[in-house]
C-alpha cells in the first residue's frame, strides 16, 4: 500500500465507527449509538479503508459511549504509522473522505495542519444552514429537483483554505423548508458534479466492508467477554479480511496479464492464418474465471473458495503441489484461476481423478 501511495497522484481513505452489541456485563460495555437499537450495551469497532480496493488499513474496538469525532486522532495516526506517512508530501497524496461524524473544528484543522486532502462532511447542522444562506446560485444536481447544490461565498474559516459546498434537500417531516449539508473541500479544480459523485461513492463502502465481514467471518456472533479478547479477534478478522481481498487482486492481475498474452498470440496465428478457435476459447474461459473471482464477496470466499477440499503437498516445508477436488460445480475456473496465479512461482495445481 505504502508502494501505491507512491505510485498514484490521490489516493481515498474512508474512515468509519459502527456499533457492536455485547453483554451489559462485558469488559468495555457501554451505552451508545447503535443503529435502530436504543438502551443496550455496546462496544465501537472504528475502520480505516481504501475503497477503491477494499482493503483495512487499521482496525480499533473502542468503549460503547465512544464517538466518531472522539477516535479520529487515534485511528489518523494509527493509518500514519501503517502507511509510513511520515512526510507531508506523502500525507499530501491521500484524500480523507468522511462523514459528519468526523467532521468538527478540531478534526478538521488538524488533518489540514498534517498537509491531507479532504473531503469531508461539516459535523453542524446549524452551521450548514447559516452558511447555505451566502449561496448565491443553486444547482440541480440529479435532474429531478429533489437535491441542490451551491458554492458557500463566505466559508467558515479553517486553518488553511478550502472550498465549501453546501448542498440542500427538502425536509421530508415538512412541507416546506431544506435539510442543509456543507462538504469541506480542499480541491481547488474539480467541479461541483465531480465533487459530489466522489462523496457520493462513499455511501455503502464501509457499511458494505462491515456486512461483509457480519456475514463471512461472524464477528457479531464472536463475542469475547475480556476487552482484549475481542482486540485480538478484530487483529484476526482483519487478517482474514485482507488475505480475500489480496488473494482477489493477485488471481485478477494474473488471470489479466494471462488474456492479453493469449490475445496476442490470437492475433499472430489470426495473421499467419492458422486456426484461432483454441485461443478464443481460452480468452473467453478467462474472462469468465475473471467475472467469477470478481463478483464473490468474503462471505461465498470464506464458505465456497477456503472451505474447498483437496490436498496439499510439501517438501522440505516447501508447497510444491495442489491437488482440488474435481466434484466442484465451478473447479474448471478454480483451476485455472490457481494455476495461473502458482504455476509461476513453482506450484503444481491439479485435480484429483474422480
Amino acid at each position: 500500500m505504502t508502494e501505491a501511495i507512491e505510485q498514484v497522484k490521490t489516493i481515498t481513505i474512508d474512515m468509519d465507527l459502527t456499533g457492536r452489541p455485547v453483554s451489559e456485563n462485558a469488559q468495555g460495555a457501554k451505552k451508545g449509538y447503535f443503529s435502530r437499537k436504543r438502551g443496550i450495551y455496546g462496544r465501537q469497532l472504528a475502520r480505516v479503508l481504501v475503497p477503491d480496493t477494499q482493503e483495512i488499513i487499521a482496525e480499533e474496538l473502542y468503549p460503547g459511549n465512544r464517538l466518531s469525532c472522539q477516535v479520529f486522532g487515534e485511528m489518523l495516526s494509527e493509518m500514519e504509522q501503517v502507511l509510513s506517512l511520515d512526510t507531508k508530501e506523502k500525507r499530501q497524496r491521500v484524500c480523507l473522505r468522511l462523514d459528519g461524524g468526523f467532521g468538527t473544528d478540531k478534526n478538521i484543522n488538524h488533518a489540514l495542519w498534517k498537509g491531507y486532502q479532504l473531503l469531508a462532511k461539516m459535523f453542524s447542522g446549524n452551521r450548514a444552514k447559516v452558511l447555505a444562506q451566502s449561496v448565491q446560485q443553486w444547482v440541480d444536481v440529479d435532474g429531478q429537483g429533489t437535491r441542490q447544490a451551491g458554492w458557500v461565498t463566505k466559508p467558515h474559516r479553517y486553518g488553511r483554505k478550502t472550498r465549501q459546498l453546501a448542498v440542500r434537500k427538502p425536509n421530508p417531516k415538512k412541507q416546506s423548508g431544506f435539510n442543509y449539508v456543507v462538504l469541506v473541500i480542499t480541491d481547488m479544480t474539480s467541479d461541483m458534479l465531480t465533487l459530489l459523485q466522489s462523496y457520493d461513492a462513499r455511501s455503502g463502502v464501509p457499511e458494505s466492508t462491515f456486512c461483509q465481514d457480519n456475514q463471512g467471518l461472524a464477528q457479531r456472533k464472536l463475542r469475547k467477554h475480556q476487552f482484549i479478547g475481542q482486540q485480538m479477534l478484530v487483529l484476526l478478522s482483519q487478517l482474514v479480511h485482507n488475505l480475500c481481498q489480496w488473494l482477489k487482486r493477485w488471481m485478477v492481475d494474473a488471470l489479466a496479464a494471462k488474456e492479453q498474452m493469449e490475445q496476442y498470440a490470437q492475433q499472430m496465428m489470426a495473421s499467419q492464418w492458422t486456426d484461432t478457435q483454441q485461443h478464443a476459447i481460452s480468452v473467453e474461459a478467462i474472462r469468465l474465471t475473471i467475472e467469477s473471482i470478481q463478483q464473490r464477496g468474503i462471505r461465498r470466499w470464506i464458505r465456497q473458495l477456503f472451505a474447498l477440499d483437496g490436498v496439499v503437498i510439501i517438501k522440505k516445508g516447501v508447497v510444491v503441489c495442489l491437488t482440488l477436488n474435481a466434484n466442484y460445480p465451478l473447479i474448471d475456473r478454480l483451476l485455472l484461476a490457481f494455476r495461473t496465479l502458482l504455476e509461476p512461482v513453482g506450484v503444481c495445481v491439479r485435480v484429483a481423478k474422480p
